[in-house]
């Protein structure tokens, strides 16, 4: 660890990286939004029925 510490010696603590924009259209959020409410509906309805599934053959 000393080692590391010594090479860290005089250098910044962090490095702030700075990306381009993301430049996504109303349409785009909308899709993506409806997407991973209907992907969710469905796993919320999915796992119920397996869990009861499981209980009702016992």
């Amino acid at each position: 660890m000393a080692i590391f510490d010594e090479g860290r010696q005089g250098k910044p603590f962090t490095i702030v990286t700075y990306h381009a924009a993301d430049n996504t259209n109303m349409a785009m959020s909308a899709i993506r939004s409806l997407t991973t409410a209907f992907l969710s509906v469905l796993i919320f309805i999915w796992l119920p029925g397996k869990t009861l599934a499981v209980f009702q053959q016992l």
